[in-house]
């Protein structure tokens, strides 16, 4: 699993009710492995959770589209 960056969007990969939604890295928590850390996300439509490593998928981003 990669370590995610501030900036970076994501995709929520978690089975409740945020599962599949999309999300933006606000802040990550001090970690010396990715599965350990972390991160706090914006998340549409859900606002802010925190999340660690494992519950978040890279999302790629074109343009002003978010897929």
């Amino acid at each position: 699993m990669k370590p995610y960056e501030v900036g970076e969007f994501v995709t929520i990969n978690e089975i409740n009710y945020m599962n599949a939604a999309k999300g933006i890295i606000l802040d990550v928590s001090a970690s010396s492995e990715p599965a350990g850390a972390m991160y706090t996300v914006e998340v549409e439509e859900y606002g802010t959770h925190f999340f660690y490593g494992n519950s978040l998928d890279s999302t790629e981003q074109t343009g002003e589209n978010v897929y």
